[in-house]
């Protein structure tokens, strides 16, 4: 595992990551949105996305601040897929909308229901995105997930009383969701993975399709899972870019 400096630009972002959620947590504390409940109040930034005014890491997002260091590493181009596992309301997903173009594709899954509506809102405008509302694992069913206050942090939890039953798929099920065309001819693929400790489980669920397509991945590891990543893509080099976020890269042929 290898570490990377994050381009000039980024690295106040990657600095100020920590006290902007520890304001989240504030606000989720002082203000509690309760489990289960779906805040309703939806507002369009200057460029077309909707958020919810709600959570201030959606503000972030509507005026276009929101991880550079991640969206640094879209290198994508009109014909190419991106798939973002962990979708959130589709920040991500639509910025790659515009830059893969209608001959390209993307396929955006998300597991907690609070955000699916806000995310397909998004998506309207780019037919060629693709919402898959369950959350990514090893096995197609259901399972359960915590839903934190903020639907930013909601996470797969299947032990804890509070937790809600969601559908369930894996990634290698849900590429092929796509048009058969974006599954063949030369185009690159691109995933982001934040999954709030579900990641590993993610791409044990997608093996076919990492071994076939090779991908660039950017993923959010927590701590445990980390040591981990080279063990489960032995053909991926792992590159420390951000925090917790890291850059797998399809090893070349020897």
């Amino acid at each position: 595992m290898s570490a990377n400096r994050l381009p000039r630009s980024s690295r106040p972002m990657r600095f100020a990551t920590n006290e902007i959620q520890h304001l989240m947590r504030i606000i989720d504390s002082a203000f509690p949105v309760q489990p289960g409940s779906e805040p309703h109040r939806i507002r369009l930034s200057n460029q077309g996305l909707a958020f919810r005014p709600r959570f201030i890491n959606e503000w972030f997002m509507a005026l276009g601040y929101w991880e550079p260091y991640v969206l640094g590493l879209f290198r994508l181009l009109p014909g190419d897929v991106f798939i973002d596992i962990g979708a959130h309301i589709g920040y991500f997903s639509r910025l790659a909308a515009q830059k893969v173009g209608p001959s390209g594709g993307v396929l955006a899954m998300e597991a907690d229901p609070r955000n699916v509506p806000t995310l397909r809102l998004n998506a309207l405008d780019y037919p060629w995105v693709s919402v898959v509302p369950a959350a990514c694992g090893q096995a197609e069913g259901t399972t359960r997930l915590l839903q934190i206050g903020n639907p930013l942090w909601s996470e797969v939890n299947e032990q804890d009383p509070r937790s809600v039953e969601v559908s369930a798929t894996t990634l290698d099920a849900s590429v092929r969701l796509l048009p058969r065309a974006l599954l063949q001819g030369k185009r690159k693929y691109f995933m982001k993975i934040d999954i709030e400790k579900a990641e590993l489980d993610a791409l044990r669920g997608g093996k076919w399709f990492i071994e076939t397509f090779r991908p660039e991945i950017i993923l959010e590891a927590f701590p445990e899972n980390a040591p981990k990543l080279s063990a489960v893509l032995p053909n991926y080099d792992v590159t420390k870019v951000a925090l917790s976020y890291f850059y797998l890269t399809p090893k070349r042929p020897q």
